[in-house]
């Protein structure tokens, strides 16, 4: 699970470097950062620099440091699920749901915390720590809880996304799906292991999580970045076409209605409607420079937002309406 974030560790590094701090104080920016801190943290909880025994000696040797890689992990995990639903919102969500969002993942943490606190001797450092002791039922419990929470937060986003019907969404509802079908398979082993019924197939959900759980986390993760690689594009293309647009008006002494800081489709579809107005009207005669810009302009809205400009036009109509009364 931690190597599957340092994906999108590296790709986002890369992605909000290049926007800038606005990008990284963004609520969109904010959560794959912390995400890949998390993401980090829990690469090297499990060993990959340091010994286990070394990270955990400090702590009591008494396999606290597996309870800090499931917090770790899980905290990581829930961070790139709220990403993944705010990309794949049309706008911020409401205050209350943040709210929602960090109490759920506060009390997820505290979960984790007190089912690793009511374990008995839980012994020394062991790598395998939950597989060795799976039969015992405090430590089952520690473990249930942890597939539960990595459960619960990825049917929460199969959930947020329900309807939307646009093809990258399928990668999503894939992603959801396998690592859903994972954490119930690795429930249904550590049902084995108390219910004897079931006891003949212990070691089978184990074998299934991992074939499951990796692609589907990588799914997941490859969405996201289609999402941000889409945003980031969108957000270059818009600032370009809406910095030449002002740069006509400049020049022929138009004034945009508006001077948004974040320019977002509306702001270029209104500006492109004042320069083509001033245009039809023939109030301003430009080059055929200045026309092939515009024409790209109207091109690129009209590619990527439909009729966003006949709602450009509208605002421009409204705005110069009450301008005149």
């Amino acid at each position: 699970m931690a190597l599957t974030l340092t994906f999108l560790l590296r790709f986002r590094l890369l992605l909000d470097l290049s926007g800038g701090q606005r990008a990284f104080f963004s609520r969109r920016g904010i959560y794959p950062w912390l995400a890949c801190g998390l993401g980090a943290l829990a690469i090297l909880t499990q060993g990959a620099i340091w010994p286990q025994e070394t990270l955990d000696a400090p702590l009591g040797g008494a396999n606290v440091l597996k309870l800090i890689q499931h917090m770790l992990t899980v905290a990581a995990f829930t961070l790139l699920v709220w990403n993944a639903i705010d990309l794949s919102a049309p706008r911020p969500p409401i205050p209350s749901k943040v709210v929602f969002r960090w109490l759920l993942t506060v009390a997820m943490q505290a979960a984790l915390v007190m089912s690793f606190v009511m374990i008995e001797n839980p012994g020394r450092t062991d790598y395998y720590f939950v597989e060795n002791n799976q039969g015992r039922q405090d430590v089952w419990l520690f473990a249930a809880i942890y597939m539960i929470e990595m459960l619960l937060i990825s049917i929460l986003l199969l959930v947020a996304i329900r309807g939307h019907r646009a093809r990258p969404y399928r990668w999503f509802r894939i992603g959801c799906s396998l690592v859903i079908a994972a954490c119930l398979a690795e429930l249904f082993d550590l049902c084995s292991s108390h219910i004897p019924a079931l006891a003949p197939m212990i070691g089978i959900g184990r074998a299934l999580f991992d074939p499951l759980f990796y692609p589907g986390a990588l799914a997941i993760i490859a969405t996201v970045a289609y999402f941000t690689t889409t945003r980031w594009r969108r957000r270059h293309h818009l600032r370009k076409y809406y910095g030449e647009l002002v740069l006509i008006c400049e020049a022929h002494r138009l004034s945009p209605l508006t001077r948004p800081t974040t320019v977002e489709g509306p702001d270029l579809a209104e500006l492109a409607t004042v320069v083509r107005d001033a245009h039809v009207g023939q109030a301003v005669a430009y080059t055929p420079a200045e026309i092939a810009k515009l024409n790209k302009a109207e091109e690129y809205l009209e590619r990527e937002f439909g009729d966003l400009l006949e709602l450009g036009a509208v605002r421009v109509t409204v705005v110069n309406a009450m301008a005149a009364s």
